[in-house]
């Protein structure tokens, strides 16, 4: 009587996609025009949807050149040579004091920078 014994380590991966993932592919992979008629379908089939049109190309140039105009501004805000007094003419601009506080603050600015 012989005994064999035998030990063997098998590895196996595997992928699990959640249903909401396998969604996301197929309609990742849908064409234009598949992708439209899917979506008409479903309109269709689910009355809690509807269609929302606020797509206005117009709005959207503007809020592309007024991103452009923020990057150029703070593009040149750090191009710009700053004294401290510009920068703390600034920062106090920020403050919200009554306006006698605000001309001792300034007074100070202009006292600080003739020191320095």
């Amino acid at each position: 009587m012989e005994v064999i014994l035998n030990q063997e380590i098998k590895m196996k991966q595997k992928l699990l996609l959640t249903p909401r993932q396998q969604h996301s592919l197929n309609i990742l992979q849908m064409s234009l025009l598949f992708l439209a008629e899917n979506i008409s379908n479903e309109l269709n089939d689910n009355p809690l949807l509807e269609v929302y049109n606020d797509y206005d190309d117009t709005s959207y140039h503007d809020k592309s050149s007024l991103a452009k105009n923020e990057i150029q501004d703070r593009f040149n805000y750090f191009q710009e040579k700053k004294t401290l007094k510009d920068h703390l003419i600034e920062q106090a601009g920020y403050l919200k004091e009554p306006i006698d506080t605000l001309k001792v603050i300034y007074y100070i600015i202009e006292s600080i920078d003739g020191i320095l």
